[in-house]
């Protein structure tokens, strides 16, 4: 029996510490909010009012501080609709929203954070957040030569499609390939030709040129 009696008491003990840590823990999630400023948008790609935004863009959210990365994802609403997925810095300050898709060419967007955005100590918004934007126009060719209807054109004359922005087809640019075994004979560093080709179209892509697969 007094065995029993201090195995009771001992869990009444465990009980009574996760109750009181429980509601410490509850109370630090209530307090925490009144000594943290509120979290505010310092910048955000594109601008409110941006014009001429490539559809293949990606929409990105500077904060003031570290942020809930769920409420903030639960907050956003892009319209149109448009389904999209969140990559955050490591300090989650920074969202990068990447829409799976291609927006609109020449449709007006608005993305919008309501105020169920909380900060890391799980301070909201003070009011809501809301940018506007319009994509680019899709391209289209304003020039070709030889022109429609030329005859006696010669065998070699070259062929040219100009269109009204810049368009980089993936498949007609390429970059050099210096393997490692090449490179510590001729004591250069190596330049691994598929990894560079993805990332400067990666970079193009990033800085408004628009990139294609390939031009049919």
């Amino acid at each position: 029996m007094r065995a029993l009696r201090w195995a009771g008491r001992f869990w009444t003990g465990i009980l009574v510490i996760t109750v009181l840590l429980a509601a410490l823990l509850l109370g630090l999630r209530l307090l925490l909010p009144l000594f943290a400023a509120p979290p505010a948008l310092l910048a955000a790609a594109p601008a409110d009012g941006d014009a001429g935004v490539t559809p293949r863009t990606r929409l990105t959210l500077r904060f003031n501080g570290p942020m809930n990365p769920r409420s903030v994802e639960r907050a956003v609403l892009l319209r149109p609709a448009t389904a999209w997925l969140p990559i955050w810095s490591d300090d989650r300050v920074t969202l990068t929203i990447s829409p799976t898709a291609p927006l609109l060419p020449d449709t007006g967007y608005s993305l919008t954070l309501d105020t169920q955005a909380l900060s890391q100590r799980f301070r909201a918004l003070e009011r809501p957040i809301e940018l506007r934007f319009r994509t680019a126009p899709a391209p289209a060719v304003v020039r070709v030569l030889p022109e429609n209807g030329t005859v006696d054109v010669p065998l070699d004359a070259p062929i040219s499609i100009r269109f009204s922005r810049v368009i980089v087809p993936a498949d007609a640019v390429d970059t050099f390939d210096t393997p490692v075994s090449v490179a510590r004979e001729l004591g250069i560093k190596a330049h691994d030709a598929d990894l560079h080709h993805v990332l400067f179209l990666h970079h193009m892509a990033s800085n408004g040129v628009e990139v294609v697969k390939e031009l049919m």
